[in-house]
C-alpha cells in the first residue's frame, strides 16, 4: 500500500559486490539489491556488455544469503527499457559473422534474474516506456508497478522481427487477446499505465518518477522483512504452479510448504509468533 512505511529490518552489514558494472548502477539497503539500468541516452536500451553484467549480478545476488529481494528501474525519466540496443547487435553480428553469431547466446536470454536461475523475489518498477525486449523484465517480475507515466508496447513487427518470446511470456500474465493485439499493432499498439493496472499487469500506479522510486523501494523493503526461505519457496511454489495442471500444482506447493517446515527459519517465525517478537532469520 502506498505511503505505508515499511517494518524496521535488523540490519547487518552488507556484502560487497564482486565487481564494478559499467551499465548498471547498484545499492545494497535493508537486504534489497536494487538495480538500475544506466544507459539513458540509449533509452536504457540492452546491449552484450548489459546482458553480461545482468546475468552475473542476478547469479551472484542468488547465491548471496543477504540479498533477499531483487529490484529493477531504469535510469531518466523517459524510458524503463527499449529493448535490445539494435546498433550493438548488427555491429555484434557483422563482426562475429553469421555462423559464429548464431551460436552465442541471444541477446536477451540472460537478462532477468529467471532466466539466470534465481528464485528470490523480483519487482520491477518502470519509468517511463518500456518496449520490445524490455517486456522479458516485466514478465519475468513477481510484482510490477509503474509511474503514471509507463507506456508497454510491443515494437518488433513494424520493423520486420517476430514478436515471439515476449508476447509468450506476457500471455501468462495478460489476456491472450490483449497480448495478441499488443503484438501485432506493433509500434501502433500500447498499454498505458491505467490500462496496465486495470488488467493487472502492474499493481500500483504512483503519480512520477520521484514516487515510484520511494514506493518500489518500501515495496521491496516490506517483502524482505519476510523469512528469506520461505520467499524463495512461495516464488517457486506460484512459478511452477503456473505451469501444472490444480492438482498436480497443489501437490507441488504442497511439497515445497512441507520442505520449508523443516528449515530454522521455520522454527524461529513460530517462536516469534508465540513470543510476541519480531523474528530473526539467519536464511537456513
Amino acid at each position: 500500500m502506498a505511503g505505508v512505511t515499511p517494518p524496521v529490518v535488523e540490519e547487518e552489514r552488507p556484502p560487497a559486490i564482486p565487481f564494478t558494472p559499467t551499465t548498471l548502477t547498484l545499492e545494497l539497503r535493508d537486504h534489497v539489491l536494487s538495480v538500475t539500468l544506466d544507459r539513458p541516452r540509449q533509452l536504457n536500451a540492452f546491449d552484450r556488455t548489459m546482458q553480461d553484467e545482468l546475468d552475473r549480478l542476478w547469479t551472484w545476488a542468488h547465491g548471496e544469503p543477504w540479498v533477499r529481494v531483487l529490484l529493477l528501474s531504469g535510469a531518466g525519466d523517459r524510458a524503463f527499457c527499449a529493448g535490445v540496443d539494435l546498433g550493438a547487435a548488427a555491429e555484434e553480428r557483422a563482426r562475429l559473422g553469421e555462423r559464429r553469431w548464431s551460436e552465442v547466446a541471444v541477446i536477451g536470454s540472460r537478462l532477468t534474474p529467471r532466466q539466470c536461475g534465481s528464485d528470490k523475489p523480483f519487482v520491477c518498477a518502470v519509468n517511463g516506456v518500456c518496449a520490445g525486449g524490455g517486456l522479458y523484465f516485466v514478465a519475468d517480475a513477481e510484482v510490477v508497478v509503474c509511474s503514471a507515466a509507463a507506456r508497454f508496447t510491443d515494437p518488433h513487427v513494424s520493423w520486420g522481427r517476430v514478436s515471439a518470446l515476449e508476447a509468450i511470456a506476457l500471455s501468462r500474465r495478460l489476456p491472450a487477446g490483449r497480448v495478441m493485439r499488443l503484438a501485432l499493432g506493433g509500434r501502433h499498439e500500447q498499454l498505458d499505465a491505467a490500462t496496465a493496472e486495470r488488467l493487472g499487469l502492474v499493481t500500483e500506479v504512483f503519480a512520477d518518477e520521484t514516487a515510484l522510486r520511494q514506493g518500489a523501494m518500501n515495496l521491496a523493503r516490506r517483502i524482505a522483512t519476510g523469512a528469506p526461505l520461505a520467499l524463495r519457496g512461495t516464488v517457486r511454489a506460484i512459478r511452477e504452479g503456473l505451469e501444472l495442471p490444480l492438482e498436480r500444482a497443489l501437490a507441488n506447493g504442497l511439497r515445497i510448504a512441507q520442505e520449508n517446515t523443516r528449515t530454522a527459519d521455520h522454527a524461529e517465525g513460530v517462536q516469534a509468533q508465540l513470543e510476541g517478537r519480531e523474528p530473526r532469520w539467519q536464511a537456513r
